[in-house]
């Protein structure tokens, strides 16, 4: 499952829940510094116990330019994949 590509993240815990989706590709009505290129799982050091990092596994955003949109921790949303 490591490597499926996500197609979407939702917020699992909230009364109106973000909603994010891939778009790989920009359509002419698309902005690329408001539209999702890729989510990707990643291990964030959130802080430092007795000098050993404590870690959390992460989903983050990016936009098309690059830039980190988002970052949620991963038992916080619903992931969807793509389907091969």
């Amino acid at each position: 499952m490591e490597n499926l590509k996500i197609k979407s993240i939702m917020e699992a815990f909230s009364m109106q829940p973000q909603w994010y989706v891939v778009e790989e590709k920009l359509t002419q009505f698309s902005k690329p510094e408001l539209t999702i290129k890729n989510i990707e799982k990643e291990e964030t050091v959130v802080g430092f116990d007795s000098g050993n990092p404590i870690q959390i596994t992460c989903y983050i955003g990016y936009n098309h330019n690059g830039n980190k949109m988002f970052q949620y921790m991963a038992n916080t949303v619903n992931v969807n994949y793509e389907t091969e």
